[in-house]
């Protein structure tokens, strides 16, 4: 079987909508073969070019920012077996149609779409801003434990809002495996990065990100069977690791052989531990809250004294060397 085409004239158009200009073209393909169906017509203009993507040229007219997006079936002119006529559609190369150089690009290498809303967590807080309104000679605008006028701290613990930032990426992958490997999960990110898609831009601090989940959608779209895959992150404005307050009724270790000619000492409450709980005050009053430590295991009298043990129960990865942030995280 031979073709040939050529350019329909008079009857190719280009119009503006409030997404870009679109625009439709008439060709003209001749074939040899009488029992052709059409498919051939179109395998033809495939070869020659005619694919997703193909830069607008026609007639006089040529625009690199519009591409082909579609063609029609081909149709027989009226009395012929052999002249077919084909019409074409463009539009607008939108940045969601292109790759990351600019180029016109394929469901697979389209830029990931990013998305971002808030979501409201509470959490327990022990120090605050100190603002007045008691009879002590506390002063005003300094940080200090939140504890009433006797230096007792409150319970429940006071509790405020939190709004943290969730980010949501989407890409198309020609097909997915998803280990641990390069599909981690209970992870926070360990370096500050980038995610920008050229429309959308976050950045994200070291240990603030949080790993909420993989979601997997199986698509097919301009001839490809592809899958969409979806990240959800959650963003705080502090840590995602933990800080944990010194503090409870478990306040000194006794320390007791190792064994080896040495001492260790035990900081747990488990039966036969070599331990001295403290169950009551200087005074003598009974415990009813556990107090404040000094990051020792002894108790502290004064309620300022606050020590945290910083403690890892995420993983801690680098985002950027898992492929499915290669490319648009920096």
């Amino acid at each position: 079987m031979t073709f040939s085409h050529r350019w329909k004239s008079g009857l190719n158009t280009v119009g503006a909508t409030t997404e870009g200009y679109d625009g439709s073209a008439e060709l003209w393909v001749e074939s040899d073969d009488p029992q052709d169906t059409g498919l051939g017509v179109l395998k033809y203009l495939i070869a020659q070019g005619f694919t997703y993507g193909r830069r607008y040229d026609v007639g006089n007219d040529t625009d690199n920012n519009i591409i082909l997006n579609q063609i029609d079936p081909p149709q027989l002119a009226s009395g012929s077996a052999v002249l077919w006529q084909v019409t074409l559609h463009y539009r607008l190369a939108t940045p969601g149609l292109l790759d990351s150089d600019g180029q016109p690009a394929t469901i697979i290498n389209r830029i990931p779409d990013i998305s971002t809303s808030n979501v409201t967590r509470l959490k327990t807080i022990e120090r605050g801003i100190y603002l007045g309104g008691l009879l002590t000679d506390w002063p005003v605008g300094v940080e200090r434990a939140i504890t009433n006028s006797a230096g007792v701290p409150f319970s429940p613990a006071i509790e405020v809002e939190l709004h943290n930032r969730l980010i949501r990426i989407s890409r198309n992958v020609a097909m997915v495996n998803m280990n641990k490997s390069a599909f981690p999960e209970k992870w926070i990110n360990k370096e500050n990065v980038i995610v920008s898609n050229r429309k959308t831009t976050i950045p994200i601090l070291a240990f603030t990100m949080k790993f909420a989940g993989w979601s997997t959608e199986p698509a097919f779209e301009e001839g490809i069977d592809f899958v969409r895959v979806t990240f959800e992150g959650e963003v705080n404005d502090d840590t995602w690791r933990r800080n944990l307050l010194d503090k409870g009724l478990l306040v000194e270790a006794c320390d007791r052989p190792d064994g080896r000619g040495g001492v260790q000492a035990s900081y747990d409450m488990k039966p036969g531990a070599s331990t001295k709980r403290v169950a009551k005050d200087p005074e003598g009053t009974p415990l009813t809250e556990p107090p404040m430590l000094d990051g020792k295991g002894n108790m502290v009298d004064c309620a300022e004294a606050f020590f945290y043990g910083k403690w890892k129960t995420y993983d801690e990865i680098d985002i950027r060397t898992l492929p499915f942030f290669q490319g648009f995280a920096t």
